[in-house]
């Protein structure tokens, strides 16, 4: 059977996307990066091969590659390793995520939209965006702090204090944005106060993420490796099915504390009918969230099994192209080393959607990165 193995893994996780503590933001990462290669059975043996000359010749030592040891040191290696994948058409899947804009996302889908099902089409997606980009530009810390305490203790006090925070700097505002989002948060308030009056047991959950349970059981509702997770997911699978490929299984690095969330998920997705609710959208060309019965989920430790190789190039693309955003986001430029490597990954990007960079960041640095 053809059989596409998609192997993963992460950089920059902390767990949750929150903020408690105003010198603690997101652990000092506050990028997340998941990255992934998709290989047909024939396909690994040569690639294993190539890699074995490519250490040797760049002079790379040990049997683990991390993209911490090499972005500094060994920029030539990494290129030549992402000109090998595309040329042998082997797909590349990233998911670079601005922790914050994230959280900008799970306040418009839990307090705006509070997570109506309706039909997803263009507009709502244009629309999610100009918000996300908004509040991402506007919030501060604080306001981001007062969210995650409402996630960690869902309450009357705690959301009015996220609430009012947020109107208090939306009534600053005079542009027509910002006065829309107002009435918005204001009409929100007064709605959970009046289902508050006529129910003694209004739940303020309503107006945030789902929780997850980890293994200490434990309520944990703000993961963006999941979402990315997911989304890698989908999109290798709508890969399979336009290249009608007859399998598919994905091999993660081991996750110990989120394996078990990670795994309900990714079964969930093998019934789920959430396609029909973006069919009509450009969405319906990059991803398929409904996969089939027999693909496998698996994680494993990286550096104990015999295909290790493969998620160690996972933790290389995500690890590299993490650092060279963090280092467009602090600095408004991509280290000429890694210029080659963002446009060619860029490039894979637009021109086949499925693969390449999915962006969960602010739209303006989007625009002014794919422009350098």
């Amino acid at each position: 059977m053809n059989t596409l193995s998609v192997f993963i893994d992460e950089s920059g996780n902390t767990g949750e996307a929150i903020i408690l503590h105003k010198n603690n933001i997101f652990g000092n990462q506050p990028i997340f990066s998941l990255g992934a290669i998709g290989i047909l059975d024939f396909q690994k043996d040569n690639l294993e091969n190539y890699l074995a000359v490519l250490k040797t010749k760049h002079r790379v030592q040990g049997d683990e590659l991390k993209a911490k040891n090499l972005y500094s040191s060994k920029p030539k290696f990494v290129l030549e390793l992402i000109e090998y994948l595309l040329v042998n058409q082997i797909p590349i899947f990233v998911e670079i995520m601005d922790k914050k804009y994230y959280l900008s996302t799970q306040i418009i889908e839990n307090t705006i939209f509070k997570r109506t099902n309706v039909m997803v089409t263009d507009k709502h997606l244009e629309l999610r965006r100009i918000i996300a980009d908004y509040l991402f530009l506007n919030l501060d810390n604080n306001h981001y702090q007062l969210f995650s305490v409402l996630c960690r203790q869902p309450n009357k006090e705690n959301y009015n204090a996220f609430m009012i925070s947020t109107i208090l700097m939306l009534k600053s505002k005079s542009d027509d944005i910002g006065k829309s989002l107002l009435k918005h948060f204001e009409y929100t308030l007064e709605e959970a106060k009046e289902y508050e009056n006529s129910d003694a047991n209004y739940n303020y959950e309503d107006f945030i993420p789902y929780p997850d349970m980890n293994r200490k059981n434990q309520e944990i509702r703000l993961l963006p490796n999941l979402h990315a997770y997911t989304n890698i997911i989908a999109r290798a699978e709508k890969y399979r099915v336009n290249n009608k490929i007859e399998k598919i299984d994905f091999i993660h690095d081991e996750q110990s504390n989120f394996e078990h969330i990670f795994l309900t998920y990714a079964n969930l997705m093998k019934n789920t009918k959430f396609d029909s609710n973006f069919y009509t959208s450009s969405l319906s060309k990059k991803v398929k969230f409904s996969i089939e019965d027999s693909s496998e989920f698996i994680f494993e430790r990286s550096q104990l099994t015999a295909q290790s190789i493969f998620i160690q190039i996972a933790d290389i693309i995500a690890g590299v192209l993490m650092r060279v955003w963090e280092n467009f986001v602090k600095q408004n430029k991509i280290p000429k080393e890694y210029i080659k490597v963002a446009d060619l990954i860029i490039e894979t990007t637009n021109h086949y959607g499925t693969t390449g960079i999915n962006f969960v960041v602010n739209s303006s640095d989007l625009t002014n990165f794919e422009n350098l």
